[in-house]
């Protein structure tokens, strides 16, 4: 640009291909060279918005402010209408936040207590179970297994001459468990661990058997009552399960060692179940309290100490059930820089 038939250059520090500083005594690096040139400014005058600097071989430099005056925007904001919308915007931001945070604490509250209504109820079904399992088992199972496996030893013994009580023909009347409300319950409203949802199924699974072991018994039961045995098979034979002729007819010694199996059984993955139970019921509990205060109610497990001994059956019998299922958590892997 020529004034006064002098050059001036005007740069934007921006787009200049050098590096341009407009502090007092800076140095100026033009582009394609690597020299240094020592410049000085000086203020075009009070509102000018150029500096403009001393000739150098008779070429002015001068540089435009780095951004364009801010004014207007100081302006907006100040004004009334633009306090309002600001505001407003901010308000309608928190509040709407607020109403979606309430409102997920509330349905994480009602879930919650949903929850532990279920749990209760399963709590209460299952130890129904339980305490119907424990009640056939000390009045009928164990007494007349006992008879049993007595009286049998006994008659294949050859030193024994008298065999005692051969024939304890007590019918036994099937359980009636609330399986299906159970299996419903634990299954469909209630969010169980791996090992809980396991029991359930084991629960459901050992009394059916039980049911169907003990079905099968009250029916041998009859043909003995009513001498209808097969031919060539004398009672004794027949009730202990011992071979006669080469034939052996196993059927009512085999229902008697099923019911013991399943009595156990079922005894102690209705039992396991309480106690996983009675855990998830105290988990709710604490999460309940985080969400709201107030009285929580939740039904505990507890064996009764009147239960004799012997009727509970060793975990160790069980303990391949529980090693057969390990939940293992999925650890996210850390990658390092440097590292396989």
């Amino acid at each position: 640009m020529a004034i006064d038939g002098k050059i001036y250059v005007r740069a934007h520090c921006c787009a200049y291909s050098g590096v341009l500083k407009t502090a007092e005594n800076s140095r100026l690096f033009l582009a394609g060279t690597t020299d240094m040139i020592d410049c000085y400014w000086q203020r075009a005058g009070e509102g000018g918005a150029m500096e403009v600097w001393e000739p150098i071989n008779g070429v002015y430099m001068a540089t435009t402010p780095f951004l364009a005056s801010l004014g207007w925007l100081e302006k907006l904001t100040n004004s009334p209408l633009s306090s309002a919308v600001i505001g407003g915007m901010i308000g309608a931001g928190f509040g709407a936040w607020a109403a979606g945070w309430i409102a997920k604490r509330s349905k994480q509250h009602d879930s919650v207590n949903e929850e532990i209504r279920a749990c209760n109820l399963a709590m209460l079904l299952a130890q129904q179970g339980f305490n119907l399992a424990v009640g056939l088992k000390i009045e009928a199972v164990k007494p007349i297994t006992d008879s049993y496996n007595k009286a049998r030893s006994e008659y294949i013994d050859p030193k024994v001459s008298t065999v005692s009580d051969t024939q304890n023909l007590q019918k036994i009347s099937p359980i009636n468990p609330p399986l299906d409300a159970l299996r419903t319950v634990a299954l469909e409203r209630l969010t169980l661990p791996g090992s809980a949802t396991r029991a359930v199924l084991q629960v459901v699974e050992s009394m059916n058997n039980l049911n169907r072991a003990l079905t099968t018994r009250n029916e041998l039961t009859d043909i003995f009552l009513h001498k209808q045995l097969p031919p060539d098979m004398d009672f004794h034979h027949m009730y202990f399960g011992l071979p006669k002729d080469g034939s052996c007819h196993a059927g009512y010694m085999d229902c008697m060692k099923s019911m013991t199996r399943y009595t156990d059984e079922a005894l102690f993955f209705s039992m396991t179940l309480c106690k996983l139970l009675d855990e998830h019921g105290v988990q709710l509990r604490e999460e309940r309290k985080k969400l709201a205060r107030g009285k929580v109610s939740i039904n505990r497990f507890r064996l009764a100490a009147s239960i004799p001994d012997g009727i509970i059956p060793d975990a160790k019998n069980y303990a391949g059930w529980f090693t057969g299922y390990e939940v293992q958590a999925n650890s996210k892997k850390r990658w390092r820089w440097g590292k396989n």
